[in-house]
């Protein structure tokens, strides 16, 4: 029987550029191994990470899969937290690199699988295509950062005091009810469940199935769901929890977006789901005076920020078609026969290892 599999982004694509959890992979303390794949663009690191992390499916452990906010498609990470195995992507932009080398972490070289010499007659066109598609970074994050700015604007001019204070109440009403001291040592795990992408806003809606029975769906249009979730957040560390606190890619490191409490079958999600357990309007605790009488200003402003992160999606998009092209470049002097038996063969290599140990 497969191993139930989930995913969560460790990157975002954030205002002050790319910003990275990859330190939270795993507790490195408690951790097993950790492989840190090392290899050009186009070398196979993530078919080689899904094809290992297919055959430990295919045993029954459970896979935490990472996928590449520049490029969702693609995959960046496998964490096996049963057996405290994980593999990552360490290469730029989230340079990953040992704290424990050796006893915990190795380098998984996958550039022994390129023929060098086979890539000499390509040298400048990849040191151009590199230089191409690094250039249009820099303006996404320009467009990002902008929207950001209006989202703090409006929020600003429509969050009073008291309708924080009732979002408060009410997340702690919940919290009463939901969560229970379990006396033991609190532990977070830092995620995204959403990124800003080539491909738009992208969402991991099929994670909160996979992690929770029960669902909460927040909603807010004026920002009051980070206070709703700090509180929730908060009550569960204090009750000894472990959680999984997922932050919006604008607001990386104080915008609690979901909160999931997977021992509990328990999340807090602005994702819209099917049959959610409740469904909580956070906006009904606003000042409706003051909402219509900013209402043609946020009008406005939404159009404009809707219009940066457009622009900020379509340079992300071209940044990606340009890697896309700087892989094809790499791809022909691959051994990609060679890459398989080695994933196969570090597929064997874990499983013999570990699962006899559950």
């Amino acid at each position: 029987m497969n191993g139930r599999t989930y995913g969560f982004f460790l990157g975002a694509n954030a205002p002050t550029g790319f910003f990275s959890y990859y330190d939270d992979l795993i507790d490195l303390s408690r951790a097993n191994e950790v492989y840190i794949l090392k290899g050009g663009p186009g070398t196979g690191k993530s078919s080689f990470m899904r094809r290992v992390a297919k055959r430990l499916v295919e045993e029954g452990l459970e896979c935490e899969y990472v996928p590449c906010s520049s490029d969702p498609d693609s995959l960046d990470g496998a964490i096996f937290r049963e057996i405290g195995v994980a593999m990552v992507d360490g290469t730029s932009p989230h340079v990953v690199e040992p704290k424990y080398p050796y006893a915990v972490e190795r380098y998984y070289h996958i550039g022994a699988f390129v023929d060098a010499d086979a890539l000499r007659p390509a040298r400048d066109d990849i040191v151009a295509a590199t230089e191409h598609y690094r250039e249009r970074y820099p303006s996404a994050y320009r467009c990002i950062s902008a929207a950001k700015a209006i989202d703090d604007d409006i929020c600003r001019s429509v969050i009073t005091a008291d309708a924080i204070e009732h979002t408060i109440k009410r997340a702690q009403g919940v919290a009463k009810r939901e969560i229970r001291r379990t006396g033991r040592e609190p532990i977070e795990r830092r995620r995204f469940l959403t990124a800003n992408s080539p491909k738009g806003i992208v969402t991991l809606t099929d994670t909160v199935d996979a992690l929770a029975d029960r669902v909460y769906e927040l909603s807010s249009d004026f920002g009051l769901v980070p206070h709703f979730l700090a509180t929730i957040r908060l009550a569960a560390l204090e009750a000894g929890c472990e959680i999984v606190s997922c932050y919006s890619p604008m607001a990386p490191e104080s915008g609690l977006e979901h909160l999931f409490i997977p021992s509990l079958g328990l999340a807090f999600t602005v994702c819209e789901t099917e049959s959610p357990y409740r469904r909580i309007h956070l906006d009904g605790y606003l000042d409706h005076e003051l909402l219509r009488s900013q209402k043609q200003r946020i009008r406005f402003l939404r159009r404009t920020r809707s219009a940066l992160m457009d622009e900020a999606v379509d340079d992300l998009a071209e940044a990606k078609r340009r890697h896309d092209e700087l892989e094809k470049l790499y791809i022909p002097s691959v051994d990609f026969d060679s890459l398989t038996r080695a994933a196969d063969s570090l597929a064997n290599t874990i499983a013999n290892r570990y699962l006899s140990c559950l």
